[in-house]
């Protein structure tokens, strides 16, 4: 009677966690990429622009079987993905540069920055003179050197953590294929 009860108890457990909602959420992020550029002239503006198409809101379609134990598949939930890229920016840059909004002597534009799941960013980058001459392109994936979701509140993961890592290596490699003397 005992395993009985215990095998049904355990199978109501097993389905209903087999038809679990299951939500997959990044907000936004302040990275910190590991960047160092020999500039002995910091008096060089530099300012960011991230193309129109690269919104600061969506969704990635996520199959149940990259999250698990789901019935269907579900989305991840992207929330200030383009102030992230700002903030990562501000931060990788600050110290090599002066960082102007606009009007700067060289601009990175970011033409492509998708971010899929498990958080990794496929992108496109440009340094571009102020008279739109492109001194030089990349392009990559960024995967992220942190692992690891967050369980947030039942039925809940929280991959911010994976998505900031993931920024600061995209801008780590934009700085060493755009700038030839940096590490």
């Amino acid at each position: 009677m005992k395993n009985t009860l215990l095998l049904t108890l355990s199978l109501a457990l097993l389905v209903g966690c087999m038809s679990m909602n299951v939500k997959v959420k990044v907000k936004e992020t302040n990275p910190r990429p590991n960047i160092s550029i020999d500039s002995s002239d910091t008096n060089t503006s530099l300012s960011l622009s991230i193309d129109d198409a690269i919104k600061d809101s969506f969704e990635v379609s996520v199959s149940k079987a990259q999250v698990g134990l789901v019935s269907s598949d579900t989305k991840m939930t992207v929330e200030g993905w383009r102030k992230s890229l700002e903030a990562g920016f501000q931060n990788g840059f600050k110290g090599f540069f002066k960082i102007e909004k606009s009007g700067s002597d060289l601009i990175i534009n970011i033409t492509r920055a998708d971010l899929s799941y498990p958080p990794t960013i496929t992108y496109s980058a440009s340094l571009v003179r102020k008279t739109g001459e492109v001194v030089k392109s990349t392009a990559g994936t960024a995967s992220p050197v942190r692992s690891g979701g967050m369980q947030g509140s039942a039925g809940e993961v929280e991959m911010s953590p994976m998505a900031e890592s993931a920024i600061e290596v995209m801008y780590e490699k934009i700085a060493r294929d755009l700038f030839p003397k940096a590490q």
